[in-house]
């Protein structure tokens, strides 16, 4: 029973994600892919977004559970839930 509950649910946080998640947020989870140690300031850099911009969008990654920080903000890394 609890196995069928978990899968279910595992689709409906997917469904979930390909709804809630705007390009920009996209945006900032590829690149965390490509590095997952990247600061709000260089996301920024590479989206051509402010800095305040690239810590909301993370913000709101983490609010919707889809990334965590891993660490220290200067030796940390970010790490991306599915």
């Amino acid at each position: 029973m609890h196995l069928v509950s978990e899968i279910s649910e595992h689709i409906h946080v997917g469904i979930n994600v390909g709804i809630n998640v705007g390009i920009n947020e996209q945006r900032v989870l590829d690149a965390l892919r490509a590095d997952a140690s990247l600061s709000a300031v260089k996301i920024g850099q590479l989206l051509g977004i402010t800095t305040r911009q690239a810590e909301r969008l993370l913000a709101s990654l983490r609010e919707k559970n889809l990334i965590r920080r891993v660490g220290a903000n200067k030796n940390g890394h970010w790490e991306i839930i599915k």
